[in-house]
This record gives C-alpha cells, sequence and structure tokens, in this order.
C-alpha cells in the first residue's frame, strides 16, 4: 500500500496521490487505445471522437449521481459533496451505465455504428478499470473482508482497512491485535483480474473478426459478473442506504440484458 506517490519535478519534490494518479493514467489509457480502436474501425473520426469525449464527460456524472441515490442521508447533511471535484464519491456502474447510454444515443444521432463504436473502446476500457483498481489496492480503499485464504493481504496499519477493523472490535480485541490490520480478501485485485479478462476477451474476438458488438457485449458480461462475485467479498460503505442485495439485483438484470443482446448480435445478419 503507497497512498501517495512521491516524484522529483525540476528538482523540487511533488506528491501525487495513488488513487488521483492511477486515475489520471486510467483516463489517458482509455481515451488513446479507443481512438486507435476508432481508426482501426474505419469510423469517421471527427463524430467518434465527439461521441468519445462526451462518453468520457458523462462517466464521473453517472459514477456521482448513483453514489448520491444510494448514500442520499449523506449528501443530504453534506450537500456540498455532491458537485465536489476530487476523486472521492463515485459509485463506478452509474458512471458505466450512463457512459454507455450516451454513447448509443450519440451514435445514432451522429449516423455511428453503435456497435463498432463499443468495440472500439472495449479493449481499451477494459485495461483502464484494471489500472484505476491499481490506484484503489495502493490507496487502500474498496477493500475486502476477513479471509484467511492464502492469497489475502494484509494492509498497514492506520489504512482504511486496518481503521475499519478497530472500529468494529474496538473493547473487544487484545492490544496488540488494534495495532495489527486483519488479513482481507484482495477484492482490488479480483477486480483487477475480472477487467483485464474482459479487456483480452474483447481483444481476441476483435482479432478473430467476430460479429461488430459480439467484442463489446461479451466484455461487458465478463465485467459486469465480476463485479457481482466481488459484492460479496468487498466491505461496504457504512453510508449505503440500499439493501445489500441492491447491485446484486442490478448487475443480475445488467447480464440477463448483456446475454440477450449477445445472442441478439450473434443472431443477426449484419
Amino acid at each position: 500500500m503507497n497512498p501517495a506517490v512521491t516524484f522529483d519535478l525540476f528538482g523540487l519534490e511533488a506528491s501525487l496521490g495513488s488513487y488521483g494518479l492511477f486515475m489520471m493514467l486510467a483516463a489517458i489509457i482509455v481515451f488513446a487505445l479507443s481512438i486507435y480502436g476508432i481508426y482501426k474501425a474505419g469510423l469517421p473520426f471527427r463524430f467518434s471522437l465527439l461521441c468519445l469525449i462526451l462518453m468520457a464527460v458523462s462517466l464521473p456524472v453517472g459514477a456521482r449521481a448513483l453514489n448520491v441515490a444510494i448514500n442520499f442521508g449523506y449528501y443530504m447533511d453534506n450537500p456540498h459533496r455532491i458537485l465536489a471535484l476530487d476523486t472521492i464519491g463515485f459509485s463506478l456502474m452509474g458512471g458505466l451505465v450512463l457512459s454507455g447510454l450516451v454513447g448509443v444515443v450519440l451514435s445514432r444521432i451522429m449516423g455511428l455504428d453503435q456497435w463498432r463504436l463499443g468495440d472500439s473502446v472495449a479493449p481499451g476500457l477494459g485495461l483502464g478499470l484494471a489500472v484505476m483498481r491499481m490506484g484503489c489496492f495502493m490507496n487502500g480503499c474498496c477493500f475486502g473482508l476477513e479471509s484467511d485464504v492464502p492469497w489475502a493481504v494484509r494492509f498497514p496499519f492506520d489504512s482504511p482497512a486496518h481503521r475499519h477493523y478497530i472500529s468494529l472490535t474496538s473493547g473487544n480485541s487484545s492490544l496488540f491485535a488494534m495495532f495489527r490490520s486483519p488479513s482481507v480478501h484482495p477484492t482490488q485485485v479480483y477486480e483487477i483480474i475480472g477487467s483485464l479478462i474482459a479487456a483480452l476477451v474483447a481483444y481476441l474476438m476483435i482479432r478473430k473478426g467476430a460479429k461488430p458488438g459480439v467484442p463489446v457485449a461479451s466484455a461487458a458480461i465478463v465485467f459486469t459478473t465480476a463485479r457481482l462475485i466481488n459484492h460479496f467479498l468487498r466491505v461496504h460503505p457504512s453510508t449505503n442506504q440500499v439493501p445489500f442485495l441492491f447491485y446484486p439485483t442490478v448487475y443480475l438484470l445488467i447480464i440477463v440484458y448483456l446475454v440477450f443482446l449477445l445472442l441478439r448480435r450473434i443472431r443477426s445478419e449484419n
């Protein structure tokens, strides 16, 4: 865990939060690889670029909107957080859903092939999501439940995981235990793996000439399934005001819809 990255900038020492740094790297990767994919797919560049930019802008909007919806009480007590420009308070799935909807609508308005556009974005998006979760791992956020699996990780003293579990055991644990963070599921790593598999699936399908739409739908199914599994292995914010099964229900509905789209694309004539 390394919540801040320190580097030398023209002789001056500078520090940048790991989460913010990897968020920027993820955005650059997604944008660069998506532009390359658009070029390779032969899509109209100007319209595709405009669509890509608006999709990128809509992602944090959707992520913040969903976070407000599931943490409504917190935001009513802290309304200034709704429009905050930092990297805290986002629910990824809300951003991905809104960005996808914006892409579909704009593609139809601009006369773009929405399936080819989606396929062009899918590999880079999967890779970018993996890089973003690397930032989560270094920052220590989005940590998992206690576990004794061989690959469990132990975050350092005063990490988010340590503070969380100490708050649960305060007064009921030894002095030694208070200074020792428990072993937990590396849920950030699980999502990194799921994102990389999704990116690889999309890339290989594109290379093999799969029907337009099949790569992006397949990658989305892989990623959403990974999120569904991870939901049961991670610790969720105490401010959440939705039932525990809210997200699994949403994920299952998304997966069912994606499978429907995938089968429809496979059976289509074009």
